[in-house]
């Protein structure tokens, strides 16, 4: 009986470690570039897996451990993203759902959903998008005051994205009045690492998709305010990219391009290719709307040539020696 005993606080002073390293790999997620997260999310890949082969199937099934292990790919979907495999952390976000369903943990199931409704989002699935969010929110229902925020926050990107914009309007205004009636919202309760500066850059995203450019430029500085407050380097890196679209949606070019010039630098620091693919993205619009022979256009496209050219060279030394 006691060494029963002791291994089962052995198992459990594990499992503490590894909710531990979850959360201390968002708070990575946060303050540092793409390559300590992904290194974070390998330290706990190599964990789980030790786990899976090494414990007995009654100790797998354990609802705590199954938890955890969602959130763990959780994060690897986070990093294929990031890198640019949109498929595969489709993939791995559903996988992350089958095990929520089967252990019936209301804010993992709903924080899944969420991650599903992004992906399809970004792929243009805007209708299958809002059902998955819909979704999410009404499991959210279970979960805590935390789940039910950043559930409306994503749905309230999601109505923007497909022009609903009264429902974009009242859904983001709920998630940041919410927010705000919470203590410390985004502190790891129920593994939520968003922030009040998360919303409010859903609320600038949306409105560009309603085709709002002035109520974006308006929010900038709540929103550097914000982010200076909460530390968040991803965000810093991001924000600029809305107001680089403001900027174009109301024809102010060169407005345009020196905002998009300061989100490739940031994205750039953070090492992310799906961060620096949306400064490529937002060129090639440039240039579509018919500013191609604009100077500082053209500067723009020759900086990130040469920065991927650079990027080649790299590679392929790398790979020589």
């Amino acid at each position: 009986h006691k060494r029963r005993d002791i291994r089962n606080i052995m198992y459990d002073e594990t499992l503490s470690t590894a909710e531990g390293l979850i959360k201390r790999t968002w708070d990575l997620r946060r303050v540092m570039s793409l390559p300590y997260v992904e290194e974070s999310v390998n330290d706990l890949n190599r964990l789980f897996e030790y786990l899976q082969t090494n414990t007995p199937p009654p100790v797998r099934l354990d609802k705590r451990f199954q938890m955890l292990y969602a959130q763990v790919l959780r994060l690897n979907a986070v990093v294929d993203v990031e890198n640019q495999r949109y498929e595969e952390a489709l993939s791995t976000f559903r996988r992350m759902h089958e095990i929520a369903k089967a252990i019936d943990h209301p804010a993992t199931i709903a924080v899944s959903y969420l991650n599903i409704g992004t992906e399809l989002a970004r792929m243009g699935k805007q209708g299958k998008a809002i059902d998955c969010l819909e979704q999410a929110r009404d499991e959210s229902v279970r979960a805590s005051r935390h789940i039910r925020i950043i559930t409306n926050s994503y749905l309230a990107r999601s109505y923007a994205c497909a022009g609903r914009k009264v429902k974009f309007d009242r859904t983001i205004e709920a998630a940041l009045r919410t927010a705000r009636s919470v203590e410390n919202y985004g502190d790891g309760t129920d593994f939520v690492f968003h922030s009040l500066g998360g919303i409010l850059a859903e609320k600038s995203y949306g409105h560009l998709e309603v085709e709002e450019p002035e109520e974006t430029l308006a929010m900038q500085k709540e929103i550097k305010s914000r982010i200076a407050l909460e530390a968040n380097i991803w965000l810093d890196a991001w924000i600029p990219l809305d107001w680089a679209r403001a900027h174009l949606m109301l024809g102010r070019v060169d407005k345009s391009v020196r905002a998009g010039r300061e989100f490739y630098r940031k994205a750039k620091a953070l090492k992310s290719p799906h961060a620096k693919s949306r400064a490529h993205h937002l060129l090639n619009t440039i240039e579509n709307e018919g500013y191609s022979n604009v100077q500082t256009v053209k500067d723009f496209r020759h900086m990130l040539d040469n920065e991927d050219k650079n990027e080649l060279k790299a590679l392929d030394a790398r790979y020589r020696t």
